[in-house]
């Protein structure tokens, strides 16, 4: 499971990869990268030394939450300044990308704003993604 999938944090995904965005963009890229490693404990899986297969197995899955770590940080573009149509047709479009989904998981993983403007244009942006999605098949 990832960080962005974990369900008790749908609330304050955005803010908090908002903020590593921030941190990243102030820091040299290098340094940034190397806290990384240094964070999900690859470093040994990228000397390419020998492992046992219980240390590789481990390694494995780190490396995969280091990349996918590092390709939601460089894709998500949450806090643009898009108004709330934008970012819901958004939202919406990236969790049907990743797989289909029933209504109520929709619902369920539309992160949390303000209020209810998360679900205020759900329907309006769901009927228009989907009528797109049919109409280029």
């Amino acid at each position: 499971m990832t960080y962005i999938q974990a369900n008790f944090c749908n609330s304050m995904v955005d803010m908090d990869i908002y903020w590593l965005q921030i941190c990243a963009a102030h820091l040299p890229a290098d340094q940034f990268i190397d806290m990384c490693i240094d964070m999900f404990g690859v470093r040994e899986w990228l000397s390419m030394l020998p492992m046992t297969p219980a240390q590789a197995a481990e390694q494995d899955a780190m490396v995969d939450g280091l990349l996918t770590f590092l390709a939601i940080l460089v894709s998500s573009r949450t806090n643009l300044g898009n108004d709330e149509l934008t970012q819901s047709r958004l939202e919406v479009s990236t969790l049907l990308a990743a797989g289909d989904k029933t209504h109520s998981q929709l619902l369920e993983l539309m992160p949390e704003r303000s209020g209810n403007a998360h679900t205020r244009n759900f329907e309006t942006v769901l009927k228009e993604v989907t009528t797109n999605a049919h109409t280029r098949l």
